[in-house]
């Protein structure tokens, strides 16, 4: 869609918390170091229970003693960081921010809470040992308005965000949130900037062997848990806590040191709630508006790290390569969830953040797990070598999630 005034989209601040950082900067910095969420598991030194396993290495250290849904703090954390860089101030914004919320899940560990308090059981019942007991009145208020606006009601008091709507899309819920910001800036007069927030912090008995039931996850046991994505030994994929958060802000003139949200596009590809279609169809539409025709030098995939009937990866790079034709050669692939696992609905706004730090420092990281990349007989292919420094100024990001959301984003860093 075309912005029907002069001016540009730009994000000027955003903020990362992940299993390996509280920062982009320290996730960023971490990632550059080869430290993964698989080496993680290696130096544990119990053979833990499989859940127990996800959430040591999988979980944000700083959430996991806090008096409130985890989501709410790790949330927190990273919006943030994201307001700090955008005003270069401590102090938050007078003015109530506008905000688009994502989460495929929302306060997930409040609502299980309130659904046992309700029961008439220990408010800890069916929780993480380790995990404390949220305050009885404040759970119960999860169970009326569900996860997802508690979720809301909570930063918004700790933020002064205006939460102007939650969108859940499964995983692609925060590059779908980026398309409904930018059609809000671009279709408002009077919003000039907006926060796209998303988190996932829901790694809870109950979703963790749905996933495995699934057989989307790797083996649970510290040992041999590890999620490899765009190679041949990938086995599924490491769920992790992640909160991250982009602010987005019109401009008559974009400055050196700007990165510009140039595109945004949303479509649906489903062949049954959990099946992709093969030839995904909906992924090649939203491709073809962030590629087509745009100079990439770096696409940030989905790349989930599943085989088998949903061989999600290598029909993901097949859609790319059509695209680029020969031009692939000159592209780069970076998978963040071999590093920092994978944040379900917040993963495409880390990997939003991760692609405007690689652009910034001129960095593409390394993928130490790659040892056989898929797709080799492809221009287009993963390489394990890094970090690799030229510039990276031009990034696609990709998500999909369960029914068939799919969602892609265009930035371009300049110089």
């Amino acid at each position: 869609m075309k912005n029907k005034t002069s001016t540009q989209n730009v994000i000027t601040g955003y903020g990362l918390v992940t299993p390996l950082g509280n920062s982009s900067w320290q996730t960023f910095s971490a990632i550059l170091g080869e430290q993964t969420l698989a080496r993680r598991a290696r130096k544990l030194e119990e053979d833990y229970h499989p859940v127990d396993v996800i959430r040591q290495v999988g979980c944000v250290n700083f959430a996991q003693h806090s008096r409130l849904d985890p989501s709410i703090i790790i949330a927190e954390k990273a919006a943030r960081e994201a307001i700090y860089m955008a005003t270069h101030c401590e102090k938050m914004p007078k003015e109530p921010i506008p905000c688009i919320l994502a989460a495929s899940k929302g306060a997930m560990h409040a609502l299980t809470q309130a659904a046992n308090i309700i029961g008439k059981n220990s408010p800890g019942q069916g929780m993480p040992q380790h995990y404390p007991s949220l305050p009885a009145e404040d759970v119960l208020l999860a169970g009326a308005i569900g996860p997802h606006a508690y979720l809301a009601h909570h930063l918004s008091q700790r933020l002064n965000l205006n939460v102007l709507e939650t969108i859940v899309a499964a995983c692609a819920s925060s590059l779908v949130a980026i398309d409904r910001a930018r059609f809000l800036l671009d279709h408002c007069a009077d919003i000039s900037k907006v926060m796209v927030l998303s988190v996932e912090a829901a790694i809870l008995p109950l979703f963790v062997h749905s996933y495995q039931k699934l057989g989307v996850l790797p083996p649970l046991d510290r040992k041999t848990y590890g999620g490899y994505p765009l190679d041949q030994s990938r086995q599924g994929f490491m769920l992790a806590e992640i909160g991250a958060a982009i602010m987005i802000e019109k401009t008559n003139a974009i400055a050196a040191g700007q990165t510009q949200l140039v595109n945004t596009a949303v479509s649906n590809h489903g062949l049954d709630s959990l099946r992709n279609d093969p030839k995904m169809a909906g992924l090649s539409r939203v491709a073809e508006k962030i590629i087509a025709g745009q100079p990439i030098d770096m696409i940030h995939p989905h790349a989930t790290g599943t085989q088998g009937q949903d061989d999600h990866d290598t029909q993901e790079l097949n859609v790319y390569q059509k695209l680029l034709g020969k031009n692939a050669k000159n592209v780069q692939l970076y998978a963040n969830k071999g590093a920092i696992g994978h944040g379900l609905g917040a993963s495409g706004l880390a990997s939003i953040v991760l692609a405007c730090l690689c652009a910034k420092s001129n960095i593409k990281p390394p993928m130490p797990w790659l040892k056989q990349p898929i797709c080799t007989d492809l221009l287009l292919s993963a390489q394990r070598l890094g970090p690799e420094i030229k510039d990276f100024d031009h990034h696609a990001i990709f998500a999909t999630g369960f029914g068939g959301h799919v969602a892609g984003v265009g930035i371009r860093y300049h110089r």
